[in-house]
């Protein structure tokens, strides 16, 4: 069994094969996409996105630092400097990330753990925001298995992840025509276009295809129960600095 001081290296060893997986997967596609491109009769040029993502550093708040937030221990002593909090943030038992509206989170952005989705932002305030995991049962997200094959890592069918409580995820509506296994890796979809790349959902733990049934019946495995971050990354968009000053130039 791995001693204390060999956990924190066991999962920078895991989240490193993480990403190298997602990124071989990744660069198979993009290979194909070019095969396809340059069998073309002309050549095309394609403008910059406008937006593009930008990864913003936060801090989960501690259960007791969360617990006098909500009680107004905190708040209290800042009243005179006009620090007031949304109640729907206040509200339940979520976990509260410690920036808000401020520093520009809105509901529906991604939060992570290096290459892993711990969920989105649910509702933000001011100062905080809560977290909406991946387990909770409102939760829903675009996803793509990831499996291994003798020619390399290939994507494989799409889904919608869901949250069903504080267990494993359910992966619904992959195609009965698509092969699945236990132990396939389940990411975001490459269809998510504001995500900087594939981020790890975690691995599928039990697949099994009814007779006639037109979709798998998959349970997942997310990987954000196994981690305790203090750290954490939100998902934010900003313009391209390129399209801002080419746009600055025009008259």
């Amino acid at each position: 069994p791995a001693t204390p001081t060999d956990v924190p290296a066991l999962h920078q060893l895991e989240e490193k094969n993480r990403q190298l997986l997602a990124e071989n997967a990744a660069l198979r596609k993009q290979l194909e996409m070019a095969r396809r491109e340059s069998a073309l009769p002309v050549e095309l040029s394609l403008t910059e996105p406008l937006l593009m993502p930008e990864m913003t550093e936060a801090r989960l708040l501690g259960q007791q630092a969360a617990g006098l937030w909500r009680e107004g221990g905190l708040l209290d002593q800042g009243q005179n400097a006009g620090i007031r909090e949304s109640s729907l943030v206040l509200a339940g038992e979520a976990p509260l990330v410690d920036l808000g509206a401020s520093s520009g989170l809105k509901t529906g952005q991604s939060v992570s753990a290096g290459r892993t989705i711990l969920g989105r932002i649910d509702q933000t305030g001011r100062w905080t925001s809560s977290l909406l995991p991946v387990t909770d049962p409102r939760y829903r997200g675009l996803a793509q298995l990831v499996r291994r094959t003798p020619s390399g890592t290939v994507y494989g069918g799409q889904g919608i992840l869901e949250g069903r409580g504080d267990g494993p995820c359910t992966l619904r509506f992959v195609d009965s025509t698509e092969p699945v296994t236990v132990g396939d890796a389940v990411f975001t979809a490459e269809t998510e276009d504001e995500l900087p790349w594939p981020m790890y959902y975690g691995r599928v733990i039990r697949a099994e295809l009814p007779p006639g049934a037109a979709w798998w019946e998959i349970d997942v495995e997310p990987a954000s129960r196994s981690l305790q971050p203090a750290a954490v990354q939100v998902l934010t968009t900003v313009i391209r600095p390129t399209r801002q000053a080419a746009g600055a130039t025009v008259p």
